[in-house]
């Protein structure tokens, strides 16, 4: 039996949804949002500006789902938690496929062309940290940029609507529209006096921590001041030992000596090895880590290719100014508790007593901790330099070396 041809053409039917009455939801919040710092991608091919649409409805309702776990995934395993997430944001959990109760919809003019990198810090200060290759020149959407934000949870219960509230606010004080947020890019600040900034005892908390620095006017400064303090501990001074001769000196992280072990650049005498040469400390800032010099090669996730770091580093207003500030996210303890592997694209030869035995192929990877377990932390902290006095781990320390430079 041959099926019934539809009677309406894709131009017909389209036409028909163009002339179908608008139905306008009642917003219970419209907010003013502004782009504080430049953003980085948010279109729909990544890496780029989308200047028809910058902001898109989707993408911040994705952030929301991100703070709402954070915020309410503490004691709930994780079908659980996703049901319950489902259940208010959409989607298809065990019990079967759920529409939310919150609608989201951003109004928003169509932006200025995307303007480069380099031509952008003509007029303002970019920190080269922020990205992933310094050297990159993308184009971004300048800061300014205003959008309206509009919300109607009127379907939720009192309690779903809080949490909504709660995951705005946390989004509004540290999240971002676009990629690299985590470095402050394309961070967002929403003018509205019912969304109060998320304060240091909400974040303590949850297990969190936030050092800021003094208050500034201006958002930009503030940014560079909080990325370019990430950049200092991790290279200089405290990251590496003075050089001679205009090179730089030997580096004070033990990445490099943990990979020299692996295979054929394996110190010859106790003393040339780093102090804490089993480990991969920097690896708790976010993976993968790419190492340029002799062994060149990838630092991944043991189980993974990627590892979001723990940290935010961005502009926070605190209601009065913006303050250069670092956010540890509650949980960034288990970043301390993976192991990295190394994957180089060398052939190492084996040593006479059969070193990296297994893992000689190019590519084959090597193991290792973060960290080592807590019985050994403070001892190996004591013998690191960048960690040695400020705290127990890379983590904690960086945070004391935040307040010692901003605080």
């Amino acid at each position: 039996m041959k099926r019934k041809q539809p009677t309406l053409t894709p131009d017909q039917a389209l036409a028909a949804w163009d002339a179908a009455p608008a139905v306008a939801p009642e917003w219970e919040l419209s907010l003013d949002c502004e782009l504080i710092t430049p953003m980085y991608g948010g279109g729909v091919v990544p890496g780029e500006v989308d200047c028809g649409m910058p902001i898109r409805a989707s993408a911040i309702r994705g952030q929301l789902r991100f703070w709402w776990r954070l915020l309410n995934g503490s004691g709930m395993r994780s079908p659980e938690l996703f049901q319950e997430e489902c259940e208010l944001f959409g989607g298809v959990a065990k019990a079967g496929p759920v529409a939310s109760p919150v609608t989201i919809q951003v109004e928003s003019g169509a932006a200025a062309a995307p303007v480069a990198k380099r031509t952008l810090e003509k007029d303002i200060r970019i920190p080269p940290y922020a990205f992933m290759d310094p050297s990159a020149n993308p184009p971004l959407q300048k800061h300014g940029h205003r959008w309206t934000l509009l919300v109607d949870g009127s379907r939720l219960d009192a309690d779903r609507r809080s949490q909504l509230l709660d995951a705005i606010r946390w989004w509004a004080s540290f999240g971002g529209v676009g990629a690299r947020t985590r470095r402050g890019l394309g961070a967002v600040r929403v003018h509205d006096a019912g969304i109060a900034p998320v304060m240091p005892g909400e974040i303590e908390r949850l297990g969190g921590l936030l050092v800021s620095g003094r208050g500034e006017a201006n958002a930009i400064k503030a940014w560079n001041d909080s990325v370019q303090t990430l950049a200092k501990f991790r290279q200089l001074p405290d990251g590496r030992a003075s050089g001679t001769g205009g090179r730089p000196g030997r580096s004070r992280w033990p990445e490099a000596d943990t990979i020299r072990a692996l295979g054929r650049h394996r110190a010859k005498r106790d003393s040339d090895k780093h102090p804490a040469h089993d480990y991969y400390p920097r690896a708790a800032f976010g993976l993968p880590i790419v190492f340029q010099r002799d062994p060149k090669g990838t630092l991944n996730p043991a189980d993974h290719e990627r590892m979001a770091s723990p940290l935010i580093l961005r502009p926070y207003f605190d209601g009065t100014g913006y303050c250069p500030a670092a956010l540890l996210l509650p949980g960034w303890e288990q970043r301390l508790k993976i192991k990295a592997r190394f994957e180089t694209h060398q052939i190492w030869r084996l040593d006479s007593v059969g070193a990296l035995a297994g893992a000689a192929e190019a590519g084959a990877p090597a193991l290792a901790p973060v960290w080592p377990e807590p019985e050994r932390e403070r001892r190996a902290a004591a013998r690191f330099a960048p960690v040695k006095g400020r705290g127990d781990n890379p983590l904690t320390a960086f945070m004391s070396y935040f307040k010692e430079r901003l605080g």
